[in-house]
Formats: C-alpha cells, sequence, structure tokens
C-alpha cells in the first residue's frame, strides 16, 4: 500500500521562493520493476544549426537541450533537480510537457545561482498521463563556454525528494521512480531509473578532426593559413548529421558513426568546396584548402571581389566600417595583421580563374 504525505502543489511553491530543499515523508509503497527496459530519463542535444550533436563531445556554444522520459507507463508527478556547475549557463526553459498536455500542470520552473528545477503535477480532472514512447518533459537553451562533456557542467540530484516520478496519484497503483533505491530519512520504497544527462548517440561515434586552411591555387592545394568561421557540415544524403565552425586556427571537430559521407566547407568569402569523408576511427585527418577571395560569395574571383578587396588594402582599423570589421581575417590573406601588397599579390592568383578543387577523400 502506497502513499505518500505531505506532498501538494504549495510546498513546491514555496520551494520555487525560497530555491530550498523541500522534504516529503512517504509511507511505504509495494514497487514491482516495471517489465522491459529500466524507465530512464535523459538528454537530447541539437545546436543552433538545428543539427543533433552528441552531448558526450560538445564544442563551445548554444544548445537546446531536451530532457525526455522513456519506458514509464504514466507520469502523474514529476520533478528533476540539477545544478548547473560554472562555465555553462541556463538561459531559459522554454516549454514544458504541460504546454502539450492537457493532462498534466507545470509546478514551475527554477532558473537562478545555478539551479534547474522543473516538474509536473495531475490537473484537477485526472490522476496522471498515460505514456507509451518517449516524451519531451523541458526543453532548455543553455550556453557552454568551451568544449566539454555536458555531464561535467549539468548533476542531477539523486535525492528522491529532488528527483522523482511518480506514475499514478491514485495511491494504490502508485510506483515511485529514483535515481536511487534508498535514501537516509526517506521512508518510501522506491524504483530504480536512470539519468544519463550525455548518452552516448551510438556505439560506433567517432571523433574527427580536421583543419580548414587557405588554398594556394584553384585546385585547392593546402597552404599553412588555418581559416576561423568556416562552417562545416556533414551529410548523410541529403542530412546534416554533424556540423562545426571552425576556431581561429581553422580546426573543427566532429562525431560521426563510421561510414562515408559528403562534407561541405563554406565561409563568408569561399567558393564553397565539398570533400568526401571516410570515417572508421577516431583520427585527426588532412587539412583541406579552401579559396576564401570571393568576397561577394556568388561562385567566381573577379572585378566585384578586386572591389571588396580595395575597401581592406593598406587600410587601418580605424577605418574600417565596424560591421566590416570581422571579415578582415578573410582579406590578411598572408596571415599576418595587415592588408597590404603581400595579400593582393595572393589574392592575384585566383583574380578572374575559376575554381577547379581537386577531388579529395578524408580517410
Amino acid at each position: 500500500m502506497a502513499k505518500r504525505i505531505g506532498y501538494s502543489l504549495l510546498t513546491f511553491l514555496i520551494m520555487l521562493i525560497s530555491i530550498m530543499l523541500v522534504s516529503f515523508s512517504h509511507a511505504t509503497i509495494a514497487s514491482a520493476a516495471q517489465a522491459g527496459a529500466t524507465p530512464k530519463i535523459y538528454c537530447t542535444y541539437t545546436d543552433e544549426n538545428g543539427v543533433d550533436v552528441d552531448g558526450n563531445k560538445l564544442t563551445a556554444g548554444t544548445y537546446e537541450i531536451n530532457f525526455v522520459a522513456e519506458g514509464f507507463k504514466k507520469l502523474s508527478v514529476v520533478q528533476l533537480t540539477a545544478t548547473v556547475s560554472e562555465g555553462a549557463a541556463v538561459n531559459s526553459i522554454d516549454s514544458l510537457l504541460s504546454d502539450t498536455s492537457s493532462d498534466l500542470a507545470s509546478m514551475g520552473t527554477v532558473n537562478s545561482d545555478g539551479n534547474l528545477v522543473f516538474g509536473f503535477v495531475p490537473d484537477t480532472d485526472n490522476n496522471g498521463m498515460s505514456v507509451s514512447d518517449a516524451v519531451t518533459l523541458a526543453t532548455v537553451k543553455m550556453t557552454f563556454d568551451s568544449a566539454c562533456d555536458a555531464a561535467n557542467y549539468i548533476s542531477v540530484s539523486s535525492n528522491p525528494n529532488l528527483t522523482f516520478v511518480s506514475t499514478d496519484y491514485s495511491i494504490e497503483n502508485n510506483e515511485e521512480y529514483a535515481l536511487v533505491d534508498t535514501f537516509d530519512g526517506y521512508n518510501g520504497a522506491l524504483t530504480l531509473m536512470k539519468c544519463d544527462v550525455t548518452p552516448v548517440i551510438s556505439e560506433s561515434a567517432c571523433s574527427i578532426s580536421g583543419k580548414i586552411v587557405m588554398a594556394n591555387d584553384i585546385l585547392g592545394s593546402c597552404s599553412d593559413v588555418g581559416v576561423r568561421g568556416i562552417t562545416v557540415n556533414v551529410k548523410n544524403n541529403d542530412n546534416i548529421i554533424a556540423s562545426d565552425v571552425t576556431g581561429d586556427d581553422g580546426t573543427y571537430t566532429l562525431s560521426l558513426p563510421t561510414g562515408e559521407y559528403s562534407m561541405t566547407i563554406s565561409g563568408p568569402t569561399t567558393v564553397d568546396r565539398t570533400v568526401t569523408l571516410v570515417v572508421s576511427e577516431d583520427k585527426v585527418v588532412d587539412p583541406v584548402g579552401v579559396i576564401i577571395t570571393d568576397y561577394n560569395h556568388d561562385g567566381f574571383v573577379n572585378g566585384v571581389d578586386l572591389g571588396n578587396y580595395l575597401v581592406y588594402h593598406n587600410k587601418t582599423d580605424s577605418d574600417i566600417p565596424e560591421e566590416m570589421k570581422d571579415l578582415k581575417v578573410y582579406f590578411d590573406l598572408s596571415n599576418d595583421g595587415f592588408v597590404n601588397g603581400v595579400d593582393l599579390g595572393i589574392y592575384l592568383n585566383f583574380h578572374n580563374k575559376y575554381a577547379n578543387y581537386d577531388d579529395v577523400t578524408l580517410k
């Protein structure tokens, strides 16, 4: 026989106001493990380009994180409490399960001082929501300052008073799931669930690192100059399955299952290039050269681009319009901090010529 004593929406709201831990006491419940796989809560990650990524191998940036529940026969009372460490920040909780379900009402959220809390209770007309598939509980936007495994920054509480799933608000049918099966001071029986904020997307996922450099010629041969701000998209058929933007030294990192893919390289001033990427293991692949003198990005380097180049030629930073300063890196072709005659000489290697990139396979 199961009974939760002392729980109410009011106590949760008090917790929201004070951001303090709330204790619940529970009568013993008869708990049997649910058939099949262990119920779980996990996260999925989508980057700013709308690409699904592996939370174990994030680059610096902002991500949409879905907290997903799977394997529960019913959701009645749900609460998740986590702390977010310095180096990551919660920007917003954009949507909750209660926005799409008439069966559950939000208990509100906490997003301050490193605390992240959300939860649900049945509305006045039912005792929960029956589920058969995975269901998104909450969608959180979070920014990470550097490349990381998100699990190093998001820590979900194992206290069953703070993180739990009750499957039925009617006492006699309830099962209480938590991340531990016993807890000091907790008087009820618990059934184990799992919580993994960075599940492995694929057991065969490989880490691929590489570098995008400035091309020496129309064939795309490589210079030693890495180019920042270049987008690398990997496609499987027509679907982008991995993406990154090169750092200051032109490097990028991707997480991909084994297989053969098409990789497109593009930037604000590039003649875009597509190469073949073969993934079989973690590795650093050869650099790829890309022409970066197509300043109007029309696929051809001509007089229009020369006119754009001259905006920067022998100019100091104070002479360059503020909205164009970030593009200076694509005009300093020698990477020496100045846009001068050396860069003009490099530019002329491409002027009035069509790109004729060599076919490249990265293995």
